[in-house]
């Protein structure tokens, strides 16, 4: 065992007690089927809830499917929008004998990592107004083009026309 480990070990009620009631990462129990069992108040908090939420079921907070907890022990989760909680969760899932439990952090931003976000998405809107430009200068180009070859087909059809009638007179 590792000096950390043994010093969790010891310090297991303390961290206990931390991980109930002072901690910002929700820790929530699943039975099979999806419904919370338990939760510790981090999982309360992340949700704006004045109470433990026993026997709902978990998807009424994070947009999730049994497949998810299959298939995957780290998850990136939506909130769902009946929670009225916008944005990501990242969970661990481990699967217990009746259900799994989840570890999940609500990651916000701190100004410079928004900022740095709200950057990369200015970048991504300015190439895609850039690209939103060639295409409409090519749509225009397309379109002048058009318009000359509609001219050009009116222009020889009226000929056609014109010839139609001096032959119909001279027959």
């Amino acid at each position: 065992m590792t000096m950390l480990k043994e010093e969790w070990v010891s310090q297991r009620e303390e961290l206990e007690s931390y991980l109930e009631i002072v901690s910002g990462i929700g820790i929530v129990l699943l039975d099979s089927v999806l419904n919370i069992q338990d939760c510790n108040q981090g999982f309360t908090r992340m949700f704006q809830l004045q109470r433990k939420p026993f026997g709902l079921p978990v998807t009424n907070f994070l947009i999730l499917v049994d497949d998810d907890l299959k298939y995957a022990e780290e998850l990136k989760l939506s909130c769902s929008h009946q929670s009225g909680v916008h944005g990501t969760v990242y969970c661990r899932a481990v699967k217990t004998k009746n259900g799994c439990l989840l570890f999940c952090e609500r990651i916000i931003l701190t100004g410079s990592r928004a900022i740095e976000q709200i950057g990369a998405i200015n970048n991504e809107l300015i190439n895609l107004q850039r690209e939103s430009v060639k295409k409409n200068l090519l749509l225009e180009k397309l379109k002048r083009e058009l318009n000359e070859r509609i001219t050009e087909l009116e222009a020889t059809l009226a000929r056609v026309k014109q010839l139609e009638e001096k032959y119909r007179l001279v027959v």
